[in-house]
């Protein structure tokens, strides 16, 4: 399908938007932290979705968008309201919001906040926390690995393990960079925004919402609880 690549201005900063355009419904694609529009290439390019209107931004942040003013934006509502304003700036007014990681916690605080007519939700390796140190510990697996999603500033090996944790074998080396050009800013405040439960109890909008939901984990699954 063909992809036209735009500028989008929100209150946080300049987002670089992927947009097929078309008629059809959009699906709203929502990267991890570290990563950029370009992991939803596949999708961009298969039959299956051709029907749909599919838009990936890069985040605040990541890839080719401006990384925000003030770091409180990171938290889940800056993020969140950066989004909705790209929408409204599409003129989408009905949406299915799919988010991977970080992605994925963005979109459900969109859920809550009911902005858009979100029409369902895919949720893959975003665990619906509720805030709070028991929470977390309900939500996330308790290992180094977590720790290294929380970091500020990266060495090489860190970008290394990241790249690993995130992408397996499957990864492209392109990805290294969008790691390292991530503001380092962002790792600290999002972990920060879901432990003090900066916006919506994720796990009560999962529990709560009247939207289909589709949550989706590989059995390798490294950051999320499975059980």
């Amino acid at each position: 399908m063909p992809v036209r690549t735009l500028d989008v201005q929100t209150q946080t900063g300049r987002l670089r938007v992927a947009d097929s355009g078309g008629t059809g419904v959009p699906i709203v694609l929502l990267h991890g932290s570290g990563a950029n529009r370009m992991v939803f290439d596949h999708q961009f390019t298969s039959p299956l979705l051709s029907r749909f209107r599919l838009i990936a931004p890069d985040l605040p942040g990541h890839g080719e968008s401006d990384d925000a003013a003030d770091a409180a934006q990171y938290a889940m509502p800056g993020f969140a309201g950066a989004i909705e304003e790209m929408l409204t700036s599409l003129e989408v007014e009905q949406a299915v919001l799919m988010g991977w990681s970080l992605g994925g916690h963005i979109a459900i605080e969109m859920a809550g906040r009911g902005h858009v007519d979100y029409l369902g939700l895919m949720v893959c390796g975003a665990p619906p926390a509720a805030p709070g140190p028991i929470g977390m510990l309900r939500a996330f697996r308790t290992n180094l690995d977590l720790l290294l999603a929380a970091r500020a500033q990266f060495s090489s090996a860190d970008v290394q393990r990241f790249y690993e944790i995130c992408y397996g074998a499957s990864g492209d080396p392109s990805f290294l960079e969008s790691i390292r050009r991530c503001d380092p800013r962002v790792r600290p405040a999002v972990a920060a925004s879901l432990r003090r439960g900066t916006g919506h109890d994720q796990r009560r909008v999962v529990e709560g919402t009247d939207l289909p939901i589709a949550m989706v984990n590989g059995i390798e699954e490294p950051f999320a609880r499975l059980n």
